[in-house]
């Protein structure tokens, strides 16, 4: 009896380093992603055929099953032009429900004076707005914000212009 346990836990050990160096590697792989993307040719990013880009996206590494990665010719032989900069298709190992920003607008209660202002995520700017798709859990709040004076974040030559500022989950 003392053999067999010792053997399931040693089993079980494996598995779960195992589990977590797959989910660090998807996690560094993400990393990548966002790092390679900073020079503005970004990937296109599919989720269950919903497009987005890799930094419009708020959902939790652990929730992704499979990570596809297209660059270069193959990437322009099966997407055509929108693949010119890449393609990630991304599987989630349940079904998340995954929101465009309209729909987490009305889940916060965004009034519609605040829904004109520009978007941050995390004091990042979103460019590309429509490509915003969020699993919902991962967002704690959304406020409106100025940006301190001394941020060598500018976005704007009016000081005192307000922004609407996605503050996602800490982990």
């Amino acid at each position: 009896m003392k053999t067999f346990l010792f053997s399931f836990f040693l089993v079980l050990s494996f598995a779960t380093v195992s589990f977590s160096q797959d989910l660090q590697q998807k996690s560094t792989t993400l990393t990548n992603i966002r790092a390679s993307s900073l020079n503005g040719e970004q990937p296109l990013v599919f989720i269950d055929s919903l497009a987005t880009k890799i930094n419009h996206l708020v959902i939790k590494p652990s929730q992704i099953e499979v990570l596809k990665i297209y660059k270069g010719a193959s990437a322009l032989k099966i997407f055509g032009e929108k693949g010119e900069n890449g393609v990630v298709l991304v599987e989630l190992k349940k079904d998340i429900p995954l929101q465009r920003l309209n729909k987490v607008y009305d889940h916060f209660k965004v009034s519609q004076a605040n829904r004109k202002l520009k978007v941050l995520l995390n004091k990042s700017l979103l460019v590309d707005q429509q490509f915003f798709l969020a699993d919902l859990s991962q967002i704690e709040k959304i406020e409106v914000t100025k940006l301190d004076a001394t941020s060598p974040r500018k976005w704007s030559f009016n000081e005192d212009e307000s922004y609407l500022n996605i503050v996602t989950v800490k982990e």
